[in-house]
């Protein structure tokens, strides 16, 4: 340190110092004073203002105090029901996974190798009986080359009164020779072939390197404190951001494109954008899809280039309206159903957008075509509910789309489960507790999935300045913990449902009524 200069920040000072900064919260003395930006007060004083707050401020750190007991007690009781126990039974399902494995594995070297040993079984018979033959007919013809000598040698010696086979006139024997002779010629002309049949295992490395590269370990949600909540909403007056503050107000950050930007997905003259049904915001930029276009949107307010315009592509192979879509909170979106306005009927498709490689995929069809579903996604399953198809008008249904087999089944109809003619205006599906909350025009449920029970938890049409017999369409959210939002096109405001309490908010939010073609979508930004 210089000997003419103080340093505050280090509590370093040429004199003693007996004034002090609240708002560097720092000592400062005399010399230093002079130079310092913000007001000081004797240190005495301060102290003293300080000691006659604190003992109004203590009952505020006792309650602090306590407010962090509970959350720490909150806190390793969430942490040991569910971060423990999910990581205990990861830990049980990859034992039990590579068990089962090593047991397959098992099985099929037995087979392959029993597969092997009858093949060659098969040659060792064959090698067996042409050996025997062989070495028959070496032996037969080793005795036919020595019977041939005798009657040769016998031959030189004969006399016409003593004549040869032994002397005999042996017509049997003098059969066999000939008999043995004419095997003879056949043995030369015989072509002792052999085939064996050779079978050799085949490894597959590449199967095997690509096996143990599909089996990883992949992020399947987050478990954190309870994140801040904003709405990223695209209308005729641009794309804004609306935050969620702690005191359940909504408070607009700004708009992240102004109106009319370059590019931007357009509602006039447009039918069926159903943006409403479509979840397609990150925390750092956000997607829209419409008939063969798809548009991006960064919200990084620090590139100006991103907050310009959106990135426009036309490489889509989806050439419908009132798309229905997910973010799997990983690498894709998946796109569901739709409207082909050249043919006048509703799809059943189910595409995936990869965002890194921003290529699409045909991965699956509906089991029933539709569109405006309401989608909820855990654990690598997307849940269907509801949704519209012409000619038959709503769809009650709720079904399960498996993302890695690429399979879906019905879980249940809402007339079978209500027991009367209904449908789903909107819902969502919570993985944690199975259950699945069903908004039905304005009765609001919850369905129990692991014992199929149905509950009406009230009444909505209070909440909504509408008539009953008007049709409003609504969209639901979920953050992760104890709360669901509603946003719906019979109210401008925002609703917010305590799963806990069973009970609703009121929180304003627009000057109109929120519009089905225009987008809305839920983030949290902690993740």
């Amino acid at each position: 340190m210089d000997v003419d200069k103080c340093n505050p920040t280090l509590q370093k000072h040429l004199k003693p110092p007996e004034l002090y900064c609240k708002s560097c919260n720092c000592n400062v003395c005399v010399k230093c004073v002079s130079t310092h930006k913000h007001p000081v007060t004797s240190i005495e004083d301060i102290f003293e203002e300080v000691l006659k707050e604190s003992k109004d401020f203590s009952q505020e750190i006792r309650e602090s105090i306590q407010l962090k007991v509970t959350d720490k007690d909150m806190n390793k009781d969430k942490f040991e029901k569910e971060i423990q126990l999910h990581y205990d039974k990861q830990v049980d399902a990859i034992s039990q996974y590579f068990r089962e494995l090593h047991d397959q594995l098992h099985f099929k070297e037995v087979d392959l190798k029993r597969e092997l040993k009858s093949y060659h079984d098969n040659n060792i018979e064959h090698f067996t009986t042409l050996i025997s033959k062989m070495e028959h007919e070496i032996s037969e013809s080793n005795k036919f080359i020595e019977k041939l000598q005798t009657l040769e040698s016998n031959k030189e010696l004969a006399t016409p009164s003593s004549p040869t086979l032994n002397g005999s006139n042996n017509n049997e024997e003098k059969s066999a020779f000939i008999r043995n002779y004419i095997n003879q010629q056949q043995y030369i002309k015989n072509v002792n072939d052999f085939r064996y049949q050779i079978y050799t295992f085949k490894k597959t490395d590449l199967l095997t390197n690509k096996l143990l590269d599909s089996i990883e370990l992949f992020k399947t949600s987050s478990i954190a404190s309870k994140g801040k909540c904003a709405i990223i909403c695209y209308s005729e007056n641009g794309v804004e951001k609306y935050n969620l503050t702690n005191n359940q107000e909504l408070e607009r950050e700004g708009p992240l494109l102004v109106k009319d930007s370059p590019e931007s997905p357009s509602f006039s003259g447009q039918h069926n954008t159903y943006y409403l049904y479509q979840s397609n915001s990150i925390r750092d930029r956000t997607y829209l899809f419409f008939k063969t276009k798809w548009w991006l949107l960064s919200h990084n307010t620090t590139d100006k280039d991103a907050k310009t315009k959106w990135k426009i592509s036309t490489n889509s192979p989806i050439p419908y309206s009132a798309l229905s879509t997910i973010y799997d909170g990983r690498d894709h979106i998946y796109i569901f159903g739709g409207f082909d306005e050249s043919v006048n009927q509703h799809v059943s498709t189910i595409y995936s957008f990869n965002i890194h490689t921003e290529k699409f995929e045909l991965v699956g069809n509906l089991q029933i075509a539709g569109c405006v579903f309401h989608l909820s996604i855990y654990n690598d399953k997307i849940y269907i509910l509801g949704g519209y198809c012409k000619p038959t008008g709503a769809i009650d249904r709720i079904d399960e789309f498996d993302i890695n087999t690429r399979t879906i089944r019905n879980i249940g109809k809402l007339k079978e489960l209500i027991q009367k003619h209904s449908y789903i205006n909107t819902g969502i599906y919570i993985g944690t507790t199975q259950t699945f909350y069903i908004l039905d025009f304005f009765k609001f449920y919850k369905y129990q999935q692991s014992n199929s029970s149905m509950t009406l938890l009230g009444d909505l049409s209070t909440l909504f300045d509408i008539n009953k017999n008007q049709v409003h369409r609504s969209k639901f959210y979920f953050d992760g913990h104890d709360t669901i939002y509603l946003l719906t096109t019979a109210s401008a405001d925002l609703f917010q449902y305590s799963i806990i309490d069973n009970t609703w908010l009121k929180i304003p939010f627009l000057t109109n009524n929120v519009t089905f073609s225009y987008y809305y979508s839920f983030i949290n930004q902690n993740e």
